[in-house]
């Protein structure tokens, strides 16, 4: 008998997972003679965390995170490095590693990807002490995520003002001296991708891969609203790699420092505050069980 764990964000998205996600439909999804089912809603910060310790203190096959990628990348970072297979219902607005992963919003169709059980292996970043499954970056996407926390309005109108908001980023924005193995260079705008999609189907890296053991990186040396412009707008087709002074790299680990500290990067779409001048970003190849279609 497989034991799955589902934990639900109910306000991710559209908030409807209270109605859409119960006990009568799972149960009518996974019959209980081959599935033993759990069902967490958070309800408070630290909510998720307990729920996926005591799934696996439960010795749960598969836990479930259905919410955006807040709830994904928080539920997965506790299964990095174990036999534990995560599952994904993408119930948030961006949706970045559900859909480089083919996954649907759709949550019957979702369930059964979950039932058929079919999974991989995929590498996982690490920045410091902090995982990340999709991508992280500094400057100008990390001023977005940190303004993004402090307005109420959430998916895409949130974003537009967020983004707005993080304007002087562009220019004023932290300076880092960067090492990419051997290379040394410095850049304000650094964005560091495991997977393929950012979010809302956007993506700087169309070409990343999850099982590759290597980030695609891209930095920017942008400091003008117009040559920011211009490749938000090549961005927006997928054109910014004709950009001459775009540049792109693949590694393993990228070394970051800065005179000051702290300072903010984003990961997986959480701005998160280092207190520290330096940091190191590594990829564990591998390193995380995961279901696919």
């Amino acid at each position: 008998m497989k034991k799955i764990h589902f934990i639900v964000n109910p306000i991710s998205g559209n908030g409807r997972q209270l109605n859409e996600l119960n006990k009568i439909l799972l149960n009518k999804s996974f019959p209980h003679e081959d599935f033993d089912i759990h069902l967490s809603f958070t309800r408070k910060r630290g909510d998720t965390a307990q729920f996926v310790k005591e799934a696996i203190i439960d010795k749960a096959d598969i836990i479930v995170a259905c919410g955006g990628d807040g709830t994904i990348s928080e539920v997965a970072s506790h299964l990095v490095n174990t036999e534990i297979t995560l599952g994904i219902i993408p119930r948030g607005s961006g949706n970045g590693l559900a859909t480089h992963l083919k996954i649907p919003k759709d949550i019957n169709s979702a369930l059964q990807i979950i039932k058929n059980g079919q999974h991989t292996s995929i590498d996982v970043g690490r920045a410091g002490e902090h995982y990340f499954f999709s991508n992280c970056g500094t400057g100008f996407a990390a001023e977005v995520i940190h303004q993004y926390d402090k307005i109420p309005d959430r998916k895409l109108p949130g974003y537009i003002k967020a983004g707005l908001a993080s304007l002087p980023a562009i220019s004023n924005g932290k300076l880092f001296d960067i090492r990419i193995g051997d290379l040394k260079f410095s850049s304000r705008h650094l964005f560091i991708s495991n997977s393929n999609i950012m979010g809302y189907n956007m993506t700087l890296t169309p070409d990343a891969s999850l099982e590759d053991g290597l980030f695609d990186i891209v930095a920017l040396p942008y400091r003008t609203l117009f040559g920011f412009g211009i490749f938000s707008i090549m961005a927006l087709f997928r054109s910014h790699h004709l950009l001459k002074k775009v540049e792109f790299y693949n590694s393993d680990s990228v070394h970051l420092a800065t005179e000051e500290k702290p300072f903010i990067i984003q990961i997986d779409g959480e701005a998160l505050e280092i207190n520290d001048n330096k940091l190191e970003i590594s990829l564990l190849p591998k390193a995380l069980n995961i279901i696919i279609p």
